[in-house]
């Protein structure tokens, strides 16, 4: 991927409303072609378990995945991407970012309350101390909920 060692699980940011949790290098560097063309990862602003903060200036194929040169009838063609990432970073602080986090889930409330414990996800937020739990908690919710 890179020089960049990311103390996983991480959060992506894609746009300004949208929150997604990454578990693995794998699972980062792996998209559809659609999503890479559509310039997916210009800019995607990380935040890793130790809170530290990079962006990414630019993905790059690096070869297809699966059988058929990663071709899926539901996925669309499925590659190995490579990241260029901006110069420099920067240290989250743990108060910054839980507001950072109830922020984005009240403005799409209506998903991350699907399941129907929406105050039961920002208390557990408020009651972390530490940004790896924080990342842990959000991971293990959004798999256990769409896996």
């Amino acid at each position: 991927m890179s020089n960049i060692l990311l103390k996983y699980p991480i959060l992506a940011f894609s746009s300004p409303n949208v929150l997604i949790a990454i578990g693995t290098e794998d699972e980062l560097t792996k998209c559809s072609k659609p999503a890479l063309l559509s310039g997916y990862y210009k800019n995607l602003k990380l935040i890793d378990s130790s809170g530290r903060c990079v962006i990414v200036e630019h993905g790059t194929k690096v070869s297809s995945i699966g059988p058929l040169w990663g071709f899926s009838l539901f996925h669309g063609q499925q590659l190995r991407v490579a990241l260029k990432f901006k110069q420099g970073n920067c240290q989250v602080n743990l108060d910054d970012f839980k507001k950072k986090i109830k922020t984005l889930m009240k403005a799409d409330e209506y998903s991350w309350d699907s399941g129907g414990n929406f105050n039961e996800i920002i208390n557990r937020i408020d009651a972390s101390n530490s940004i790896k739990e924080i990342n842990q908690f959000l991971y293990e919710l959004t798999y256990a909920t769409y896996g």
